[in-house]
C-alpha cells in the first residue's frame, strides 16, 4: 500500500485505508481475527506465523504525535498528569478513523515503551519521537494480548526502548536507505541544545559499545560499521572547539542571571551544533594563540581538547568512523593541522604567538621533514619585515 507521508519523511508506516483494510474500527476486527487464528494453533503462537506475514502490516501503530505530548511531563517528575494524559491519547489513538500500521519485520525490530521510568531514557525517548516517530506499537491494542506481545520480543520482532535500540534502529535505516540521511539531519537540527548534547553522549557511548561487541558475520559487521560511520557523522550534534567556548559563555552568563534574578536558562540557539561532514577532526590538542585573530576553533574538534566527552573521544578513533572521515578529507594529524593550518599564517602572528606554533611543530617534526619545507622560522632582518627559513 502507499506509505503516510509527513513532508519528505519516509517511514514505514501506513493507514488502514490506503491498504485495503477499511476504517479504524474495520481494521481492528481484521487485526484481532488474525492474531487470534495465531493464538489458536496447535501449540499456540509459532514461529511459522511469522515467516508467513512478514513484511504484512499487521502491527497497531502509535504515531508519536499521541505519546509525544506526555514525555516531557515524565521527565519533569509530573507522573499522575502523564499517566492522565496518556490514558487520553489511547483512548483517542482507539477512536481514529483510520488505524495505522506497521510492517511484521524479524529484520526491523518495532519498539515497545521502555520498562521503567528512568529519566535519562525518557529524555532519549523524545529524541526518538523527533528523529524515528514511526516506530512504536501501540502496547495497548486489545488485538494483541501480552503472551503475543512476549513471543513477539523473543523472536526479536518487537524490542523494548532503549538508547542502544534507537541508534541501531537509525543504522538500520541507513543501511536500507542511504538518502535518507538528510531527512534524520533535517529532523536533528530541530532539536534543543540540551537534546543535541544528550544524542552526542549516546551516538558516541553506543558506538563504542557496539565495535566492543563484535559480530560473527563479517559482511553483516562491514555494513554495520560503514551505516554507523554515516550515522555518526552526518547528525548535527557535535561542537567544535569555538562551540565549547560558547556554551562556556553562555552557562556563564546564566550563573550570573541565577545570581540576579533566581532564573536560569542556556536559551535554545541552535548554531553551536554541526556535523562531523562540517567539521574537521584534528587528532591532538587545540592552540590558543594569545592576541590573534586567526581563527583555530571554529571549524575543528580537537580530539584531546579537555572540553570533549572521554566516549567521544574513543569513537573517533573507531577505524570505520576513522576512515569515513579520512577519505572525506575531515581527519586530520596534529602535524598536518599545523602545517596546513596555522603554518601559513605564521609570518602574521606576534613573537609570542611565533614561539607557542614552533614549541608545538617542531618536536614532531623529522629533520628531513622539517627542512623539506619552504619556511617556516622568522627571522630578523634588518630595516625590518619577516622571512621564513627552514629550521
Amino acid at each position: 500500500g502507499m506509505l503516510d507521508r509527513n513532508g519528505d519523511v519516509d517511514d514505514d508506516i501506513v493507514s488502514s485505508s490506503s491498504v485495503g483494510l477499511g476504517s479504524g474500527a474495520e481494521a481492528d476486527t481484521l487485526l484481532r481475527d488474525i492474531w487470534g487464528f495465531a493464538e489458536k494453533g496447535q501449540h499456540g503462537m509459532a514461529e511459522d506465523f511469522i515467516e508467513h506475514f512478514d513484511g504484512f502490516y499487521i502491527i497497531p501503530a502509535c504515531p508519536s504525535e499521541y505519546w509525544l505530548r506526555r514525555l516531557p511531563r515524565v521527565a519533569a517528575g509530573d507522573a499522575g498528569v502523564a499517566a492522565s494524559s496518556q490514558g487520553e491519547a489511547s483512548s483517542s489513538l482507539m477512536h481514529a478513523q483510520t488505524r495505522r500500521l506497521l510492517a511484521m519485520r524479524r529484520t526491523d525490530p518495532i519498539f515497545l515503551p521502555p520498562q521503567d521510568d528512568d529519566p535519562l531514557t525518557i529524555q532519549v525517548l523524545v529524541i526518538a519521537g523527533q528523529l524515528i516517530p514511526s516506530r512504536f506499537m501501540d502496547e495497548n491494542h486489545p488485538a494483541i494480548p501480552n503472551s503475543t506481545k512476549h513471543f513477539l520480543l523473543q523472536h526479536g520482532i518487537l524490542e523494548h526502548f532503549s538508547s542502544s535500540a534507537m541508534i541501531q534502529a537509525l543504522t538500520r535505516t541507513l543501511r536500507q536507505r542511504a538518502n535518507h540521511g538528510a531527512t534524520l539531519a533535517a529532523r536533528c537540527a530541530s532539536l534543543t541544545v540540551q537534546q543535541k548534547d544528550l544524542l552526542h553522549r549516546v551516538v558516541s557511548e553506543v558506538a563504542c559499545e557496539a565495535s566492543s561487541r563484535g559480530f560473527v558475520d563479517a559482511q553483516s559487521h562491514h555494513e554495520d560499521n560503514g551505516a554507523r560511520a554515516l550515522l555518526f557523522c552526518s547528525l548535527p550534534i557535535f561542537r567544535s572547539e569555538a562551540g565549547f567556548q560558547l556554551q562556556s559563555q553562555a552557562i556563564n552568563a546564566s550563573s550570573q542571571r541565577t545570581l540576579a534574578d533566581g532564573h536560569c536558562s542556556l536559551g535554545q540557539g541552535r548554531q553551536v551544533h554541526q556535523s562531523l561532514a562540517e567539521l574537521i577532526v584534528v587528532d591532538g590538542e587545540p592552540m590558543h594563540l594569545p592576541g590573534e585573530l586567526l581563527d583555530l576553533s571554529g571549524r575543528f574538534v580537537f580530539r584531546e581538547s579537555p572540553h570533549i566527552l572521554s566516549s567521544f573521544a574513543q569513537a573517533l578513533l573507531l577505524p570505520e568512523i576513522q576512515q569515513h572521515l579520512i577519505s572525506h578529507g575531515r581527519w586530520l594529524t596534529q602535524v598536518e593541522w599545523l602545517l596546513r593550518h596555522v603554518v601559513p599564517h605564521i609570518g602574521e602572528l606576534g613573537s609570542e604567538a611565533q614561539v607557542i606554533v614552533l614549541d608545538r611543530l617542531l618536536p614532531l617534526l623529522e629533520v628531513e621533514q622539517a627542512n623539506s619545507h619552504p619556511g617556516f622560522v622568522p627571522v630578523e632582518v634588518i630595516g625590518g619585515g619577516t622571512l621564513l627559513k627552514p629550521p
